[in-house]
C-alpha cells in the first residue's frame, strides 16, 4: 500500500509534468504527436522570433558607427549590445506571443502557442528567464547598459499591454524602441551624444515608423477580433495603405537633407539612394492594395531595407 509522503510526490509530479510542463511530453515524446524531435526546437525558435532582432542590432551598430565605434573598433561594445538587446527582444517576443495568444490563433494558428503545443505558463516563465539572464549580462559589462536594457525592456512592456493596439501611438513606440533608442544608446555608450546624434536618431524615427503600419495587414481578422485597434482597421485597408507608401516615400525624398547637412561621403548617398530605390518600388506595389500575402512578403523585406539604412548611418563616418 502506497503511503501518504509517496502519494503526494506522485501527486506532485504528475501535477508537474502534465499541468505546470506539458511541455516535457512533447519534448521526450514527440512521436505522439506524429513530430521528429527537433521540432520541439523548431517551436521555441519560433516563439522567440529570434530572427527579428535585426533592426535592433543594425540599429545600435549605427549609433556606435556614427559616434566613431567602427573607426575606432570598438567591436566588444556591438558584441555586448547585440547580445543584451537580443535576450530583451526574446523576453518580450515571447511574452507578446502569450498575449496575442486569442488573435494568433485566427491570424496565425501554426504558431506554437496557438497550436497547443507549448503552454502559456511555460512561455511566461521563459520570459522571465530570459529577461534575468539579460539582465545579468547587460549589467555585468556595466551599469549603463543594465539602464538601457531596463529602459528598452519597460518600452516592451507597455506597448505588449498598453500600446499595442492604440492607434499611431503603438507604431510611434515601436519605431521608437526598434530604431531610435538602439541608434542612440550607441551613441551614449561611446560617449559621443550630440545634437548632430539626436538629428539623425529624428530623421529615421520620423521616415520609418509610418511604415511600420505594414506589419498589421496580415492580422486583420485576429485583430478584429481581440479589438486591436490598427489603422488597417481604424481607417480601412486603402486608406492604410495610402499610410504606408507615405512612411515609405519620406526616406527617399528627403535622405539628400542629412548627407548635404553632415557632409557625408557619396558612397553614403548611393547606399541610401538603393535603400530609397527599394522603397519607391514597394509603394507603387501597395498603391495596388495587394492582398495580406503579399504585404507579408513586404514586411519581411522592410525589415532588411530598415537594416541597410541603420547600416549606411554606421558607416557613415568610417
Amino acid at each position: 500500500m502506497e503511503n501518504l509522503g509517496t502519494s503526494k510526490a506522485n501527486w506532485y509530479g504528475s501535477r508537474l509534468v502534465n499541468h505546470i510542463i506539458p511541455e516535457v511530453d512533447y519534448f521526450l515524446y514527440p512521436n505522439r504527436y506524429g513530430l521528429p524531435k527537433s521540432t520541439f526546437f523548431q517551436d521555441l525558435l519560433s516563439l522567440t522570433k529570434i530572427n527579428r532582432t535585426g533592426t535592433f542590432i543594425a540599429s545600435l551598430i549605427g549609433g556606435v558607427g556614427f559616434a566613431g565605434g567602427i573607426a575606432a573598433g570598438a567591436w566588444y561594445l556591438i558584441a555586448y549590445g547585440a547580445i543584451t538587446i537580443i535576450l530583451m527582444y526574446l523576453s518580450i517576443a515571447i511574452l507578446n506571443d502569450v498575449i496575442d495568444l486569442k488573435g494568433d490563433m485566427i491570424n496565425e494558428p501554426g504558431k506554437p502557442l496557438a497550436r497547443g503545443v507549448i503552454s502559456a505558463n511555460f512561455a511566461t516563465g521563459l520570459s522571465i528567464g530570459i529577461f534575468l539572464l539579460g539582465l545579468l549580462v547587460a549589467f555585468s559589462f556595466s551599469e549603463l547598459f543594465g539602464i538601457f536594457y531596463l529602459v528598452e525592456f519597460a518600452m516592451g512592456i507597455i506597448y505588449c499591454y498598453w500600446a499595442k493596439g492604440s492607434g499611431i501611438a503603438s507604431y510611434a513606440l515601436m519605431g521608437f524602441t526598434h530604431i531610435a533608442f538602439p541608434f542612440l544608446a550607441g551613441t551614449i555608450v561611446m560617449g559621443a551624444f550630440g545634437i548632430d546624434a539626436l538629428l539623425v536618431a529624428a530623421y529615421v524615427y520620423l521616415t520609418m515608423f509610418l511604415g511600420i503600419v505594414i506589419k498589421d495587414f496580415k492580422d486583420i481578422e485576429g485583430d478584429k477580433a481581440t479589438k486591436i485597434k490598427t489603422f488597417p482597421i481604424i481607417y480601412g485597408i486603402k486608406n492604410a495603405y495610402k499610410i504606408t507608401v507615405f512612411g515609405f516615400l519620406l526616406a527617399p525624398l528627403t535622405f539628400f537633407i542629412p548627407w548635404i547637412y553632415l557632409g557625408l561621403p557619396i558612397w553614403f548617398l548611393v547606399l541610401y539612394a538603393l535603400v530609397a530605390a527599394w522603397k519607391l518600388k514597394h509603394a507603387k506595389i501597395m498603391l495596388g492594395f495587394p492582398d495580406s500575402n503579399v504585404a507579408k512578403k513586404i514586411l519581411n523585406q522592410f525589415r532588411f531595407a530598415v537594416m541597410g539604412e541603420m547600416l549606411a548611418w554606421g558607416m557613415a563616418t568610417i
